[in-house]
């Protein structure tokens, strides 16, 4: 049992891989509007609703923070 935890976690960390490039041109194309440029955030606008996505264009997202801004982004 332990060994297909294992593999499991190793395989779901290869698949979540994704640059912050990446999440931003998926937003833009989900209707996230660039509303403005912040100290060292982008700000997307959709409707009322507002997402600060950080510019660190060529690094990889955090596991917990891509789900959040997955979940709000509508991925």
């Amino acid at each position: 049992m332990q060994f297909c935890y294992i593999f499991a976690a190793s395989f779901t960390r290869n698949i979540l891989k994704m640059k912050w490039s990446e999440l931003k041109r998926k937003a833009i194309t989900k209707g996230w509007i660039l509303d403005s440029h912040g100290g060292r955030h982008d700000i997307y606008r959709k409707n009322k609703d507002k997402i600060a996505i950080p510019r660190h264009d060529s690094q990889e997202v955090p596991t917990g923070l891509y789900f959040e801004l997955k979940k709000r982004i509508g991925l």
